[in-house]
């Protein structure tokens, strides 16, 4: 009667349920965005090195490099993941464990998870483990589990982070480094991903850790909601948890790190926490404003044409992001990015942006149509008032530079690079590109 080697084999399944679920989730959108990287970064390298234009075909070299890391990196957790499935099948079907149904059941207070297995198993199967065959079978499958888990676990974590590299998600309040959570950018709201299930409906992710930056130092926290497992799934700010239906109402100052945990998913409808800071110019989906083309500090006769731009890289080539969501990424790592090369492919098409440092060259295309970066008649980006800010996505490839960093600067070439602020080389093309 006191043997549960069944039950803690039914127990670790259960938990490898939950992380299989989330490599599931991950793992394809993993692939196609570093499907979707290689594949632009090719284009974008073809046509840069047909303009003409090395410094940009090398950058798209780089894209191209990571987008092979994230793609190596997300075939190894697929390889962990069929390994995981292979145990998860063998030990449920040594136990008779039905996950499905004990998930469904688990808003019901069913005690600690190695008790309640037990009414979602087969009962025949249980006492099996009392013959040595089963028996070895059983803690061969759990040591073998006990190893894998965490294998997954890591993997899914790396996975995580370097897919947000390759795709930021942030506001102007916030920075996600890792994890699946969800980030409204325009109101700096955090939420729960949320599974729905055919079984038991909608749910928050189990073995969740998300794991954000606070931005412009210490903001206000405002917890909307908090209806989570008590002690178990929360909001950690400022080494405070918060769980349960703890803080619900009130804000507390926060800065640096802030933490989104669960262990074993429940049905519990989640939390919202919203984080505001002081207004600034920009944001609300508008941080390009707070950026002008780079030949605005070169020569403004060339302000609106389009440039490339290299320098010491910042983190990963960015995919998929907008003008604004360059400039947001940028934004959020405000002590190293001074701007960034945006390569824009059309409307609705997949995007690139490289964050910079510090900017070395920049060549400028004199061959393309008029007003050839910018999209709207509306645009400040006119001749005669070139002044202002690139304010709607561009169409051609734009050099952007942070006006807070470089206001009342020139940065006309010093080829000899004594002057570390300047640029080493600037080079003019009488010529357009073409992207096939």
């Amino acid at each position: 009667m006191c043997n549960d080697d069944a039950q803690k084999l039914a127990e670790l399944s259960f938990r490898a349920h939950q992380s299989k679920h989330n490599l599931d989730d991950l793992i394809p959108k993993a692939l196609k965005a570093a499907e979707g990287k290689n594949e632009l970064g090719q284009t974008l390298q073809d046509a840069f090195g047909k303009a003409g234009d090395p410094a940009a075909g090398a950058l798209m070299q780089k894209a191209k490099g990571a987008a092979g890391d994230l793609q190596h990196l997300a075939e190894d957790a697929e390889d962990e993941r069929k390994k995981l499935v292979k145990l998860i099948t063998d030990s449920d079907d040594l136990t008779g464990f039905n996950n499905a149904e004990f998930v469904h059941n688990m808003a019901k207070d069913l005690g600690s998870v190695r008790e309640a297995v037990t009414d979602y198993m087969n009962a025949d199967k249980i006492e099996k483990f009392l013959e040595f065959e089963t028996a070895k079978k059983g803690d061969d499958l759990l040591a073998a589990l006990t190893e894998q888990l965490p294998k997954a676990q890591k993997l899914y974590a790396e996975l995580s982070e370097l897919y947000l590299l390759s795709e930021p998600v942030v506001s102007t309040s916030l920075y996600m480094h890792s994890g699946n959570c969800l980030l409204d950018t325009e109101t700096n709201c955090i939420t729960p991903f949320i599974h729905t299930h055919e079984y038991y409906g909608e749910t928050y992710e189990s073995n969740a850790n998300c794991h954000f930056e606070i931005l412009g130092g210490e903001a206000d926290v405002k917890i909307e909601q908090m209806d989570t497992e008590g002690g178990y799934d929360g909001v950690t700010v400022n080494g405070n948890f918060y769980s349960g239906g703890e803080g619900v109402g009130t804000t507390v100052k926060g800065s640096g790190d802030l933490h989104f945990s669960s262990d074993c998913c429940c049905e519990d409808a989640g939390f919202k926490v919203c984080v505001d800071v002081p207004k600034k110019k920009g944001g609300d989906g508008n941080e390009g404003a707070q950026y002008y083309p780079i030949m605005y500090f070169v020569d403004k006769e060339f302000v609106n044409v389009a440039q490339t731009c290299t320098g010491d890289l910042v983190g990963s080539p960015i995919y998929f992001k907008n003008y604004d969501g360059c400039a947001a990424a940028c934004d959020a790592k405000n002590q190293e990015c001074v701007g960034f090369a945006y390569f824009p492919t059309g409307d609705g098409k997949p995007n690139m942006c490289f964050l910079f440092s510090k900017f070395t060259e920049v060549q400028y295309y004199t061959g393309c149509d008029d007003d050839a970066v910018v999209t709207s008649k509306k645009s400040f980006l006119q001749k005669g008032n070139s002044t202002q800010p690139v304010t709607d996505e561009p169409q051609k490839a734009i050099c952007a530079a942070k006006l807070s960093k470089f206001v009342g600067t020139n940065l006309t070439p010093d080829p000899s690079g004594k002057n570390k602020f300047k640029l080493k080389e600037l080079t003019k093309a009488a010529r357009c590109y073409e992207i096939a």
